[in-house]
């Protein structure tokens, strides 16, 4: 075998072994790697026009009028007031003592209140607490069951704190 001839088979047998490293292994990555990119490319697109409606949502400010623990019935009023917009039956509403919280210009008015609605009205019950201009509401615990006697009622026990200025 002449050595020009060796040469040309083993380049020959080079350029097959590349071609099917080529055919076999890299081309199937960089097909899918184009996937991906393609994948990737609508991600960040999503990401940035969710990133657009995230900047422009404006939260519009509630104006309070919080009342000082001597009116602090008159945040128990609201907080009635707004649950009977709501279709929600107040069963009870028991005002504790005004007592010191830990932040230095409010007292706390603990409440519990047992009340029956359905499960949808109850929802907007308390998302409607968010509003209260009286006074701040913050619920500590609640408990749901099923009402007596029907079946698309709940009877919530309720337990919030209603913050009004200390003097």
């Amino acid at each position: 075998m002449k050595k020009g001839s060796a040469a040309y088979i083993l380049i020959s047998i080079l350029s097959v072994l590349a071609l099917t490293a080529y055919l076999f292994l890299y081309r199937p990555l960089i097909y899918k790697l184009h996937i991906n990119l393609d994948k990737c490319k609508a991600i960040e697109n999503d990401l940035s026009n969710i990133r657009l409606k995230v900047g422009s949502v404006v939260i519009e400010p509630i104006e309070r009028d919080i009342v000082f623990e001597d009116m602090a019935l008159a945040a128990v009023d609201e907080l009635t007031n707004s649950a009977k917009a709501g279709q929600v039956n107040f069963i009870s509403v028991s005002p504790d003592k005004i007592c010191a919280s830990n932040y230095p210009d409010f007292k706390v008015l603990p409440v519990k209140i047992i009340l029956e609605s359905k499960f949808e009205d109850a929802a907007n019950f308390l998302g409607s607490l968010f509003g209260l201009s009286k006074s701040l509401a913050k619920v500590t615990s609640f408990d749901v069951t099923q009402a007596e006697g029907s079946s698309d009622k709940i009877k919530m026990l309720l337990s919030l704190n209603l913050y009004v200025f200390s003097r």
